[in-house]
């Protein structure tokens, strides 16, 4: 890419291209990346990268909240999120999804908004 564009594909862009057929990107997807201390969202329709953005909250936090619900050690909550590999149960449908219980966000909270681990993940500004 010439440089002076004023655009720089970011590395969530070049994921998606990675990872995604191009029916993936024409029909829509929303690529999600958890790391240790940040996680990132992609969203890809008609071909083309739509949205991008990154937040200050990854596996760790999930982590941490493990250990502090079950009043576990940091480690042995890790190997539990590990082996376990989900706290929540399979989704099997839309409906399902979009009526998650988060008891601190109010009956219907928008499950975009939250990463869950168990009832309730504590997100920075949390009280």
């Amino acid at each position: 890419m010439p440089s002076g564009t004023g655009f720089h594909p970011s590395q969530r862009s070049y994921g998606g291209h990675a990872c995604l057929t191009e029916d993936d990107r024409e029909l829509g997807t929303l690529l999600i990346d958890f790391g240790g201390g940040t996680t990132s969202v992609a969203i890809f329709s008609e071909g083309q990268l739509r949205f991008a953005g990154t937040i200050r909250m990854g596996g760790l936090n999930v982590t941490r909240d493990i250990a502090k619900m079950l009043s576990i050690s940091i480690g042995e909550a890790e190997r539990m999120k590990a082996i376990e590999g989900s706290v929540l149960p399979a989704i099997t449908s839309a409906d399902q999804l979009k009526s998650l219980p988060f008891p601190s966000q109010g009956d219907n909270f928008v499950l975009s908004n939250i990463v869950s681990a168990g009832d309730h993940l504590t997100l920075p500004g949390d009280k």
